[in-house]
């Protein structure tokens, strides 16, 4: 038997209740001087599925941003005379986005990359040829036939 935490009553069954912004364990009869919590097993679960974790991989597969896309997005804003600010301003993207894509510190994603490629008219993403694919995905620089 557990005591009532407002009168000091034992019962067998106490109930959380919040009362005067206090969340505590009273009575039955206690409860009703404030709003009774509901029990764990009253509870029910609403959880909804997480959506998909953002990924920098082309849907296509078979895409990859160039390796000097740095330089290329660097020379291609100084040619147009624009600030880095303008540029993001432009893009809808943060400035700090754009030079870290500069300074080489951050990939673009394919997203970023094709708003770059459209305002710039340059070339950032490239189709990998299947051989070349197989290799990638190998880890080696040639593929190589598999033997057991």
């Amino acid at each position: 038997m557990a005591d009532c935490e407002m009168c000091g009553l034992s019962v067998g069954s106490l109930v959380s209740a919040k009362i005067e912004g206090t969340i505590m364990k009273v009575c039955p009869n206690c409860a009703r001087y404030g709003a009774q919590l509901e029990t764990p097993s009253q509870r029910v679960n609403n959880f909804t599925k997480s959506r998909p974790k953002r990924t920098f991989v082309d849907p296509d597969e078979n895409k990859v941003i160039v390796k000097n896309y740095s330089s290329l997005v660097k020379n291609a804003r100084e040619k147009s005379k624009l600030k880095q600010e303008q540029v993001a301003k432009e893009l809808n993207e943060k400035e700090s986005l754009i030079h870290s894509i500069e300074s080489g510190n951050l990939k673009p994603s394919f997203k970023t990359a094709r708003k770059l490629e459209k305002f710039f008219h340059i070339k950032l993403i490239e189709e990998i040829p299947e051989l070349q694919q197989d290799s990638i995905a190998l880890g080696a620089e040639e593929a190589e036939p598999l033997t057991m």
